[in-house]
């Protein structure tokens, strides 16, 4: 199985720690492919900020998606956003340092 885990923060320390969560998560022989936000904010923890992130969020699965099986979108979850698509909130106390 191949994924392509979406870290919407610009910061490269939270994609390394996300990658590191989800690596204890998989089964073994999973391929992750980690990509970090090429524009935007380092961290997302506001609404605000979550709506700006929003739009790349959208834009980032469009040219790495090509053979993936699936996506991890690794950001904290707002409970009254419904998506679309299957969306796990990031609640790990590894969350409580902030890398960047």
């Amino acid at each position: 199985m191949r994924l392509l885990l979406l870290n919407p923060n610009t910061c490269d320390g939270l994609t390394d720690l996300m990658l590191r969560v989800a690596r204890g998560a998989v089964s073994p022989g999973t391929e992750i492919d980690p990509v970090t936000a090429p524009r935007g904010l380092p961290y997302i923890d506001t609404r605000a900020a979550a709506t700006l992130a929003g739009g790349m969020v959208l834009e980032m699965p469009a040219d790495r998606a090509a053979g993936m099986d699936d996506v991890i979108i690794t950001a904290f979850g707002d409970r009254a956003f419904r998506p679309r698509v299957r969306c796990c909130p990031c609640r790990s106390s590894a969350w409580r340092r902030r890398p960047c």
